[in-house]
């Protein structure tokens, strides 16, 4: 007993009842005790896998924390010192506009030395928008961060100098702490102020001009209108007109820009620059043009007279109705001074288009001519937006109407009707080029800034003798022609009127007036066009043009070549000097 005991004690031999279940004790017994699982050892392979995964992740983990903090701790010690530093932009004063006599026309309100920032305004002259033009502000998201950091301009001056006005930005750093609070600020950069321009314009013949201008559309029932008024040498343009107009000085209130977006939405279209990019047939301000052209081609002796009966009749050559080409009235016979003088429709038919045994130019060399003097072309004027006009040609209408080109085509291109169309501006330049000698100049607004880019001044080749008859014709027109309310402007004039038909029934004319002074030794060309008015009105731009023209004569008689006691104290006496016939050679040479 005692040696089965201890050999059963120290047997290393497992007997069967310690290996297998009770039989007794199946699945339906004693769950909780586990007697009925047999658990199985985790192989050495799996273990051996999960030990290469985590040797993975930890050696992942290791290299990501080396990268971060080895290869790019610089990168992200920046980034964590920006967000500990806080940029914030520092504004430069935009540039100020002075006229030509000093006056400030826009300057800076506010101050530029903290984050806020300076407001434009500008000065109470009417008539300045379409020249000035006006800018958007630098602006700010909710968090009160600046998104936009410039000034823009975004018509007129403004914006065709923008990058001349406008100053640069420079940069102020503040330092916070974990709760945004500032702690320090350092300016890194100080800003740099715009360059100031000095403009070639007059404000106050600006301010009085565009009141003079904006009475004639009230008076005379004209929807809109410009004035130009042009250095016929330097191409410096003294007033530059369109109206209506916004009244830029209200945006120096408070409820400014809200005033601005509802002109922006206004049918009279205050924002259209209409001396620069208004567009309008130029009716008879273009015969001093074709009369030179005549005279270049050498088709008809400045002393050759040419009958108006009120009409010409054009036979029809297949046997139908006659075409007949009106005069606005009989004329009689006119050579070319007079024909420029009373406007002659019938003398410039003939020499335009040919008529009886007058040869004429012809749509071809009338085109060619028209070009060389200026016209279906920009002019290079400092201001965006300019357009270039047109002169009708048997190839414009065959684009546009598909038809062939007519002698009748030929007539009213002669007297500028039919499709041709001009700018202000442009018809200012051509008329300065009659005053000097044949040379087309450069308008522009802005006497002091970097070198000028854009077209250069160019000119045409013409006779002292021809450019005299035209001079003379124009000169006419004041003392015995179409014009002779300039008579009362209170110094000497060369002018020409223009009156343009629009609309199918010609119920509608543009009234013009264009010429220069002083006659004798021309200094400026000016140009006046009331638009789309009623054919019978009373007020049109001869009497516009007078009125500019004699607050000139008192307020800038030096602009007139003379000084102001000079000017002449009435009517009736400048009639009498003027009409006495001995005075510029304005009998035929």
């Amino acid at each position: 007993m005692f040696r089965l005991f201890k050999k059963k004690k120290f047997s290393q031999e497992i007997s069967p009842d310690e290996i297998f279940l009770d039989a007794r004790n199946g699945l339906q017994v004693r769950q909780d005790t586990f007697e009925d699982r047999m658990e199985i050892p985790v192989s050495s392979r799996a273990i051996v896998l999960v030990g290469v995964v985590v040797f993975l992740f930890i050696s992942l983990a290791l290299a990501k924390a080396f990268s971060l903090q080895v290869m790019q701790g610089e990168v992200f010690a920046a980034k964590s010192e920006d967000n500990r530093l806080v940029a914030s932009p520092l504004f430069g004063l935009r540039g100020v506009l002075y006229d030509r006599n000093g006056i400030a026309l826009v300057r800076n309100v506010g101050t530029t030395t903290d984050t806020e920032i300076a407001k434009r305004t500008y000065a109470s002259f009417d008539g300045m928008a379409p020249v000035l033009g006006f800018v958007s502000y630098p602006k700010k998201d909710r968090s009160g961060n600046y998104w936009q950091t410039e000034y823009v301009g975004l018509d007129g001056l403004e914006k065709k100098y923008n990058d001349v006005l406008s100053g640069v930005n420079g940069q102020k750093i503040i330092q916070v702490n974990a709760l945004g609070e500032a702690t320090d600020t350092y300016i890194t950069e100080e800003p740099r102020d715009g360059v100031n321009l000095t403009l070639t314009i007059d404000g106050e013949l600006q301010d009085a001009s565009y009141k003079v201008l904006r009475n004639a559309l009230r008076e005379g029932g004209f929807k809109g209108g410009a004035a130009v008024i042009i250095d016929v040498y330097t191409g410096e343009v003294l007033a530059l007109v369109s109206a209506p107009s916004f009244p830029i000085y209200a945006l120096n209130e408070e409820d400014g820009t809200q005033k601005l977006a509802e002109a922006q939405k206004d049918d009279a279209k205050p924002f259209l620059n209409r001396a620069t990019s208004g567009l309008y047939s130029p009716g008879s301000t273009i015969k001093p043009f074709v009369a030179l052209a005549a005279l270049q081609e050498g088709i008809i002796s400045p002393y050759k007279e040419i009958e108006s009966k009120g009409l010409i009749t054009i036979k029809n050559p297949y046997g139908g109705p006659d075409t007949i080409f009106r005069d606005w009235k009989v004329h009689g016979y006119t050579d070319m001074r007079e024909a420029i003088a009373v406007s002659s429709d019938v003398y410039f038919y003939a020499v335009g288009g040919g008529y009886a045994d007058q040869k004429g130019l012809g749509i071809a060399k009338i085109d060619q001519y028209l070009k060389t003097f200026g016209f279906a072309d920009t002019t290079g004027i400092d201001l965006p937006g300019e357009t270039k006009g047109l002169i009708p040609t048997p190839e414009w209408k065959i684009k546009t109407f598909n038809e062939e080109w007519r002698l009748g085509n030929t007539y009213h291109t002669s007297i500028g009707q039919y499709g041709f169309q001009v700018t202000p501006i442009q018809l200012a330049r051509s008329v300065a080029s009659i005053a000097n000698g044949g040379r087309l100049v450069v308008p522009h607004l802005v006497q002091t800034v970097v070198p000028r880019v854009g077209k250069e001044e160019t000119g045409y080749q013409v006779s002292t003798a021809d450019l005299q008859v035209i001079r003379e014709g124009m000169r006419q027109t004041v003392l015995s022609g179409s014009s002779p309310v300039l008579q009362q402007a209170g110094f000497p004039v060369a002018a020409k009127s223009g009156t343009a038909e629009i609309g199918v029934r010609k119920g509608r004319v543009h009234s013009w007036m264009t010429g220069y002074f002083p006659y004798k030794d021309p200094q400026y060309a000016f140009v006046v066009v009331l638009e789309n008015g009623p054919v019978d009105t009373s007020y049109g731009a001869g009497k516009t043009t007078r009125d500019i023209l004699k607050w000139i004569a008192e307020h800038r008689p030096q602009y007139a070549g003379m000084e102001r006691a000079e000017v002449f104290e009435s009517e009736e006496d400048l009639g009498n000097q003027f009409q006495s016939g001995i005075e510029e050679g304005v009998t035929p040479l």
